[in-house]
């Protein structure tokens, strides 16, 4: 479940057929196959609700990660520590607390419960 308005307004733009909010319930599948086979995009209500807060020019945050940058979250989501990270890259800790915050950046996150939110 993706639930930052950020990533759901970059999906939009990046193309994708259609997103069904778990929230909305499975009411909404018939009319998402309905409207994606037609060729048009399907958002559920409450994914139709998040997105429309931002405007077509806000930067898509889908895939916007660096390979490095999504190694860092994925290890730091899992739990491991910024230093044991960077000891695994055999990188300082400084570098990789550079990457990591370069990624919340590029996705809109705010906090380390948004990092693993998200992952």
């Amino acid at each position: 479940m993706i639930s930052h308005s950020h990533m759901l307004a970059g999906l939009v733009q990046l193309g994708i057929d259609g997103v069904i909010d778990k929230r909305d319930g499975l009411d909404c599948l018939p009319m998402a196959v309905s409207v994606t086979a037609a060729g048009r995009c399907y958002l559920s209500p409450t994914v139709k609700e998040a997105v429309t807060r931002f405007p077509d020019t806000t930067p898509a945050r889908a895939g916007v990660l660096s390979r490095r940058e999504w190694e860092v979250f994925r290890l730091y989501a899992s739990g491991l520590l910024v230093d044991e990270i960077a000891e695994r890259f055999g990188r300082s800790s400084k570098t990789i607390a550079t990457q990591k915050c370069s990624g919340m950046r590029k996705l809109g996150l705010e906090s380390d419960t948004d990092v693993i939110e998200y992952m």
